[in-house]
């Protein structure tokens, strides 16, 4: 493959793109020659709509370390597109001795998901991966029994009553009543709910049912259904501690939205305070995407005085997991309200500290 081809591909998956252009700049992609237009034309449709299912921040990660891998290997004159197994094998033992700029070591995760996206460049040509090579596996072993890496810990701190009872004191501050009853809606449902942002940012009025006593807000997707084959619904009281059943209903009123409809629950806000409008070009809804649920909650931790940098949208999961876990709530309905499906992915989310 030529290194303009390479460019060009490397320009399709940054930008998440169009699957004609990895269609023709990919000798690989076709093994049927001179196929007709109609074919070519599903084909195409297939795998944009495989690459538009992907997760936002997937994505984005995917890009960031494509490219990085990309660089690397351009550096030593190295095809990147295939891979041999042993550069990607050279290529993760350079970023394992890595410093970054906080003076930690590449935690095992990263590395993890660098290779990830190596697989998913492969994977999206319909070419073999250069990540399953015994001695790679053996190598992120080796790596993960290293306790002389020093790597940064990346949890962010969980969200419990204390720091909830704060950011909510930041949204009766707001002056601007849009944004206030957003933000106090998403705050509260995120952490009753256990949601994840990317939940949250998805959620439409027609996946919301309100009875006298308690919301049913069912998942259409999620990450562990992406497909939407396996619905998850969950239960929110009205008078359980904290409950977001009056801000969701306040929120609604406010920003004129009906009762139900395919519409965006949450919707982003001007600086005027007004619901942003369609793009006049494209004549699309301005999408609320979970990177706006991040924002939210680093903005409110500010406010709030508190590290910003300790918080983040998971800090709401994990806090609403670790305060029930404090009030000796069961693992059963901690699993129930996070829609995990092991204990043991409940446990992560659980702060001792």
């Amino acid at each position: 493959m030529s290194s303009n081809s390479q460019d060009k591909w490397l320009t399709t998956i940054q930008n998440k793109g169009s699957s004609q252009d990895i269609a023709v700049d990919n000798q690989h992609y076709f093994s049927q020659k001179n196929l007709p237009a109609e074919l070519i034309a599903r084909i195409q449709q297939a795998e944009q709509e495989t690459l538009s299912a992907k997760n936002e921040n997937t994505m984005r990660n995917y890009r960031l370390y494509w490219r990085q891998f990309t660089e690397w290997c351009q550096q030593f004159g190295v095809s990147f597109i295939p891979a041999d197994p042993q550069i990607v094998l050279a290529y993760l033992q350079a970023q394992s001795e890595k410093i970054t700029d906080r003076g930690f070591h590449l935690s095992p995760s990263t590395l993890h998901n660098m290779l990830a996206a190596i697989n998913y460049a492969h994977d999206i040509n319909q070419l073999p991966s250069p990540t399953k090579l015994k001695q790679i596996q053996e190598y992120l072993d080796t790596i993960n029994r290293n306790r002389r890496r020093t790597t940064m810990d990346n949890q962010k701190r969980a969200i419990v009553d204390y720091y909830l009872e704060q950011l909510i004191a930041t949204t009766a501050e707001e002056i601007a009543p849009r944004r206030r009853a957003r933000d106090l809606a998403i705050i509260l449902m995120g952490r009753q709910g256990a949601f994840r942002r990317s939940e949250l940012a998805d959620l439409t009025l027609n996946d919301l049912e309100f009875l006298p006593d308690r919301i049913i807000v069912t998942l259409r997707f999620s990450k562990a259904s992406q497909d939407g084959r396996h619905k998850h619904s969950k239960e929110l009281l009205k008078d359980e501690k904290y409950s977001c059943y009056q801000a969701l209903l306040d929120w609604i009123e406010i920003a004129g939205l009906p009762k139900r409809g395919n519409i965006q629950l949450f919707q982003s806000i001007t600086r005027w305070d007004k619901l942003a409008r369609p793009r006049a070009k494209q004549n699309k809804p301005v999408n609320f995407s979970g990177q706006e649920v991040y924002r939210i909650i680093k903005k409110r931790c500010q406010i709030a005085q508190l590290d910003a940098e300790l918080f983040g949208a998971h800090s709401l999961r994990s806090g609403l997991l670790t305060q029930w876990a404090r009030d000796g709530k069961s693992i059963f309905a901690m699993k129930q309200r996070s829609g995990h499906r092991s204990v043991t992915s409940v446990d992560r989310y659980v702060q001792t500290a």
